[in-house]
């Protein structure tokens, strides 16, 4: 081990150690506010990923316990794969072997990062500064606790790109760099568009290799294929259907169209949602109504005063019968309201194209990802809290606005602007088709995003001799 990696290992452990504090301390706290013992943090989402490899383990099918084909194919295995091998290991506590793992993965995902930038400036001064940046901060570890993909999503991105710059610069076969690939697309889909342009600018050096990078891609289509079969659409995220007994029926997708249109906060939405389906009384309506901008509310109400009415007759339904079908006021109101959307869209193209978008975009930049119990609450408003939360807000907003100018630096290497531009995609998809987000979508891009800036910098201080600059630029 050189003396480079030994001072990369020594970093990695103290911001391990020191990010794992801060998490136990979080945990303390929710502990004394929730009066009950946890292993990690539970969410909402925590039974559509772990409940699966329960079920597969009692002799049952992979799914949830909820009712309905989004039941199977909710969401994607991988982190459910990792669970079942935790269950495997300890079957009485997997949530501390699963504990363990995404501790490791945040400890080596900041090994992997001093090594991507050095790999990509040959500046061994910048990748210990920004390695020490992206390890200390808790921007970049704050979902390492929690039972989500954004616990170990931003290591695997980074074990991506490293595998390939590796292959790209010939150091490795592409052995890593497959098996990550296969991995990842079953655990974060969403993210596919940096494996896409990983392979392509691979096969652009050397396409005899196609096949075995299609290998890479076979869990993710056994996948699609079992979800087209049980769903019959294809769909990474495939939440809504007329056998679900659940709000996610294609009425509740609808409505999330229509209001794509003005609306940005997700949480206001689902408060809006929530005030609609509790009962039918105008109170609720009304409540409802005043969350939605004035130009649209005249047109909009006989939509809410609908979805009341879907939501009583869905609940009827509910009890009533064991195998669900779309209602015929289902379908009436998907139609209504689809139409609704396609006319509001093409009679509001200023706030559909442009504001609206624009709106979700700074409401995802101006969040710090500060996202702990203790920053939220317990130390919210102390000086020392207050001035992390702006350092980080600062580095992660450079971190993005730096993509767009350097992808016009001629000296730039290819490589780098490969991973601007999966980033811009990204981006673009969260705020411009997504709109309606939640600020842990960002999280696997984060790292991604800060060594971009760290390569931008080395660049700007013309310290960059980059490793093999030929290989990277493929020259």
């Amino acid at each position: 081990m050189n003396k480079s990696t030994l001072i990369s290992v020594f970093i990695a452990l103290i911001c391990c150690a020191l990010s794992v504090y801060l998490h136990e301390t979080n945990l303390f706290y929710l502990e004394k506010q929730k009066g009950s013992k946890q292993t990690l943090i539970s969410t909402a989402d925590e039974a559509s990923y772990i409940r699966p490899p329960q079920n597969w383990l009692e002799s049952k099918d992979w799914k949830d316990s909820s009712v309905g084909n989004s039941a199977y194919v909710q969401r994607p295995p991988g982190y459910g794969l990792m669970f079942l091998f935790c269950k495997i290991i300890s079957p009485n506590q997997p949530l501390i072997i699963l504990k363990f793992l995404q501790i490791l993965a945040f400890f080596v995902s900041i090994i992997l990062f001093q090594k991507i930038i050095y790999l990509t400036t040959n500046n061994f001064k910048i990748a210990l500064t920004f390695t020490a940046i992206y390890g200390l901060l808790p921007c970049y570890s704050g979902f390492m606790y929690y039972t989500l993909t954004e616990a170990v999503s931003p290591f695997f991105l980074l074990l991506l790109t490293h595998s390939f710059l590796q292959v790209l610069l010939k150091e490795k076969p592409p052995y890593l760099f497959v098996l990550t690939l296969m991995f990842f697309l079953i655990l974060r889909p969403q993210l596919m568009i940096f494996p896409i342009l990983y392979v392509l600018f691979l096969l652009s050096k050397n396409y005899s290799k196609w096949w075995v990078y299609l290998i890479g891609f076979l869990p993710f289509f056994i996948w699609q294929i079992r979800t087209y079969t049980i769903t019959n659409e294809i769909s990474i995220h495939p939440i809504y259907s007329y056998t679900n007994k659940s709000v996610f029926r294609p009425p509740h997708q609808s409505l999330t169209n229509l209001f794509r249109v003005w609306e940005y906060k997700s949480d206001r939405f689902h408060n809006i949602v929530g005030l609609l389906a509790r009962d039918t009384s105008k109170n609720n309506l009304y409540n409802a109504l005043k969350n939605i901008p004035d130009k649209y509310q005249k047109e909009v109400l006989p939509t809410l005063r609908a979805y009341q009415k879907v939501v009583f007759y869905q609940k009827k339904a509910f009890k009533e019968e064991k195998t669900l079908t779309a209602l015929p006021i289902e379908l009436s109101f998907t139609t209504k309201t689809d139409q609704l959307a396609k006319n509001l869209f093409l009679s509001n193209p200023i706030d559909a194209v442009i504001l609206t978008p624009i709106k979700s975009g700074i409401e995802l930049f101006k969040k710090s990802h500060l996202n702990l119990w203790v920053f939220q609450k317990e130390w919210r408003g102390n000086v020392f809290n207050e001035l992390l939360r702006w350092i980080c807000l600062l580095v992660i907003n450079l971190s993005f606005l730096i993509v767009i100018p350097f992808l016009f630096v001629k000296s730039f290497s290819k490589y780098m602007k490969l991973v601007f531009i999966g980033i811009l995609i990204s981006v673009f998809y969260l705020v411009w088709i997504q709109r309606l987000n939640e600020e842990r979508y960002m999280t696997p891009l984060l790292p991604i995003m800060l060594i971009c800036l760290a390569v931008a910098s080395s660049t700007l201080f013309n310290k960059t001799t980059q490793l093999d600059r030929k290989s990277i630029n493929g020259k």
